[in-house]
């Protein structure tokens, strides 16, 4: 599994969005100076927003706040590789009623290019 992002929730445990090895080349690449990405912030805020409602129930408010695109950190032939890099969006949501404390990372939705929304896994904190 490669790590894109991790996030700290105290207590010994973080949250951890990961991906498999195997599914980086099969991700859409982009050249943002070449043309639009292949996912719009539209399409990618509906799978942020159709993920936590799943997740926390249809009665819910949702309100983004915060949509980002941003690179991963991965180079699909390595760190010195040429060429387009993986993008994602990192979607940050305000929630009413606010989830448990420990649920609240999950307010922070990954989105990578194909629309495909990263579950995040609850780990222990090394």
């Amino acid at each position: 599994m490669l790590m894109l992002k991790g996030e700290g929730m105290g207590g010994g445990v973080m949250y951890v969005w990961e991906i498999p090895r195997s599914s980086i080349a099969a991700l859409p690449r982009w050249d943002p100076v070449g043309g639009e990405a292949p996912l719009s912030p539209h399409r990618a805020a509906a799978a942020a927003t159709e993920f936590l409602r799943n997740r926390f129930g249809p009665s819910v408010q949702l309100t983004i706040f915060s949509l980002c695109l941003g690179q991963s950190a991965i180079r699909p032939g390595g760190a010195e590789a040429p060429g387009a890099q993986v993008w994602d969006y990192q979607i940050s949501f305000e929630c009413e009623p606010e989830p448990p404390p420990a649920e609240r990372p999950m307010l922070n939705v990954l989105v990578l290019m194909d629309g495909k929304v990263v579950v995040p896994v609850a780990k222990p904190d090394k």
